[in-house]
């Protein structure tokens, strides 16, 4: 089970499709063998998700860094304030 700040799903700001992958991104976060995120949101690669991934890094519920050469996301459990 997890939980889904309600601040963020319901963000008018954040499209649809951010939304969602915010949510799928949550719901995968500590699966040792996660499903296909492009997939799961509608996408038949990654490079699709960049300017939905551009949303929730601006909105503060997602950040970027850096793990050698590959991007790593770190999502915020916790609803915002």
């Amino acid at each position: 089970m997890f939980v889904v700040g309600r601040s963020v799903i319901l963000d008018t700001s954040l499209t649809p499709t951010a939304r969602l992958l915010y949510t799928v991104m949550l719901a995968t976060l500590d699966m040792d063998d996660a499903p296909d995120t492009a997939a799961l949101v509608g996408f038949d690669s990654d490079d699709g998700l960049a300017p939905f991934l551009d949303e929730p890094v601006a909105a503060g519920v997602v950040k970027l860094g850096h793990d050698g050469t590959e991007i790593v996301a770190s999502v915020q459990e916790l609803p915002r304030a």
